[in-house]
């Protein structure tokens, strides 16, 4: 079997839908890219030109298995984080040790003070490096009303994409070679793949990898003894004797005799379905082990690691079932005995997405965009300053009325700046002054000097808000608060 090695760079954002839902509000992006994508891009550059025989042999076999591509972490490829791992709870997994629960499950249980937790999320290296989660952005969509060719109502929701500038790295085997020329030409280049690719998502560049890293390292004799313990490197659709989907591993499954030992094990199910373009229908829901997942099995004679099957179950050629065994990376640390401290630390990669470039504003609509958008930005801090005066101040000033806050916000409307409204609120002979009739019913009011604790509050946002929408804003709240208050008190 050959296997070659390519990288994927984002050109631009990518959503590779986790479910098929479509009244979802948000719609969710996986952290990887299934194999089932670079399938699909061969398949629709070469498929109708093939005979029956040749498409069958590429796509439906099995002889040809495009893989999944996962983040390259400082160009060396991830792998995804082993269920097997956990940490004391708390802790995270780039900080503090983590230990393997096959190697001793009973360790985890022997002091009840201390409670672990398992690690499900991020993507590592056999090196050390490690991602808890890959950079997306949210971005907020509408779904079109044809029949009226505008936006359709009440229709808002949220697609989640993968970055712009990320890398990612994965595998195409073939049993016969001759394929690989042909996979080549259609696959290397600037391509599409994920959701709405129509639209502003999925493109990407698809080429060689110079120096590709290794898949992970066995540990180990060439005869295995005893234990065979199984790392699903990605999804696992199995079937049982009858050709059922199941979600319980067997030994025959990997071609040895023995038992799959599930106190020791961490396997996580789930279930899913694809869309098939070229046929424009949904396919079978595949029922599978999640990639990550950890199958250890008590084996019942010794089996040579050249004899287990690389690809394990169904739907191989989208990439699915590819396993290792005996990794070198699920080890405990050396000199360890009864605690199965793991043998990596972890240390956290940190993946800065490339930014768009960034150019010098010469239109009109430019110039009306970055405006709107500094106003937006403006009004958020204002409400952020304003949420935090009464979250503190508002107690201080039950005792006014919502008139005399409406009159605060009548003067905040008309004074031309943060100076202009101090000048006319706390002189001498302003709205607040000390000799004015509602000056002295501030000062004080039950004990407090509320005139000097308004004051206090505008003077120091006046560095932060050149204008008074600040104060038109809080005088405003302040009203509405009041005014529920003296309701519900009279009730």
């Amino acid at each position: 079997m050959i296997e070659k090695h390519f990288k994927v760079t984002l050109l631009s954002d990518v959503v590779i839908s986790a479910s098929l839902a479509t009244d979802q509000t948000n719609v969710a992006t996986l952290e990887y890219i299934p194999g089932s994508n670079f399938l699909g891009i061969v398949a629709n550059a070469c498929y109708d030109s093939l005979t029956p025989t040749q498409a069958q042999a590429l796509f439906h076999s099995g002889q040809v298995s495009f893989g999944d591509a996962y983040v390259l972490l400082n160009g060396e490829r991830s792998y995804p984080i082993p269920f097997c791992l956990y940490t004391k709870k708390g802790e995270k997994i780039h900080e503090a040790p983590a230990y393997l629960f096959h190697r001793n499950p009973d360790f985890f249980f022997s002091d009840p003070s201390v409670q672990f937790e398992q690690q499900r999320r991020g993507f590592f290296t056999p090196s050390g490096k490690y991602v808890s989660e890959l950079p997306k952005y949210l971005s907020l969509k509408s779904a079109q009303d044809r029949s009226m060719r505008r936006s359709k109502d009440e229709a808002m929701y949220g697609m989640e994409a993968l970055r712009r500038g990320l890398e990612f790295g994965f595998s195409v085997r073939a049993e016969d070679p001759h394929w690989m020329d042909l996979i080549e030409q259609h696959l290397i280049g600037v391509r599409h793949v994920g959701k709405s690719k129509s639209a502003q998502y999925g493109l990407v560049r698809i080429e060689p990898m110079a120096e590709a890293t290794p898949a992970p390292e066995a540990s180990g004799p060439d005869q295995i003894e005893g234990q065979l313990v199984v790392y699903v490197l990605s999804d696992l659709c199995l079937f049982d004797e009858w050709g059922m989907p199941t979600q319980t591993p067997a030994a025959t499954h990997f071609g040895v005799k023995g038992r799959v030992d599930f106190a020791r094990s961490q396997v996580r199910p789930h279930s899913f379905s694809t869309r098939n373009a070229k046929r424009n229908a949904i396919t079978m829901r595949r029922d599978c082990i999640r990639c990550g997942s950890v199958i250890v099995i008590e084996l019942n004679e010794p089996v040579r690691r050249t004899d287990l099957p690389t690809m394990v179950g169904g739907f191989t050629a989208e990439g699915m079932g590819w396993v290792c065994y005996n990794p070198s990376f699920l080890q405990v640390k050396e000199g360890a005995s009864e605690v199965p401290e793991w043998c990596l630390r972890l240390q956290k990669v940190s993946l800065t997405p490339e930014e768009h470039e960034k150019k010098e504003i010469t239109t009109p609509l430019a110039r009306l965009l970055q405006q709107q958008r500094k106003q937006v930005a403006e009004e958020q801090e204002i409400a952020a300053a304003v949420k935090d005066f009464m979250a503190n101040q508002a107690q201080y000033f039950k005792a006014i009325s919502p008139s005399q806050w409406g009159l605060i916000r009548q003067y905040a409307s008309t004074a031309s700046d943060m100076d202009d409204l101090l000048n006319k609120l706390f002189a001498e002979e302003g709205l607040l002054g000390e000799e004015t009739t509602r000056g002295k019913e501030w000062r004080p009011i039950i004990g407090n000097n509320l005139a000097a604790r308004l004051k206090q509050a505008i003077e120091e946002r006046k560095e932060d808000f050149t204008n008074t929408d600040y104060v038109v804003f809080l005088a405003s709240e302040m009203a509405k608060h009041n005014q529920k208050e003296r309701k519900q008190n009279n009730e």
